[in-house]
């Protein structure tokens, strides 16, 4: 795989990861062992190209925890 193919595959996953977690959070009967698994999914992006979005991410994580 090329560079910019890897890459480009790296980022629509990561996009993709981002807007799933995001829209779980969202919802409003979260559990609680649901969140904490998207905690960890955060946790879990060791490349984040996309820095705009992994802070938005840990903002909404934030909000969340604080109820």
């Amino acid at each position: 795989m090329t560079t910019l193919a890897h890459y480009l595959t790296v980022k629509a996953a990561q996009d993709n990861a981002f807007a799933t977690i995001s829209a779980k959070l969202d919802d409003p009967n979260l559990r609680m062992d649901d969140f904490a698994l998207m905690v960890k999914a955060i946790e879990l992006i060791e490349t984040v190209q996309d820095t705009d979005s992994y802070d938005a991410l840990l903002r909404k994580v934030a909000a969340k925890a604080a109820g």
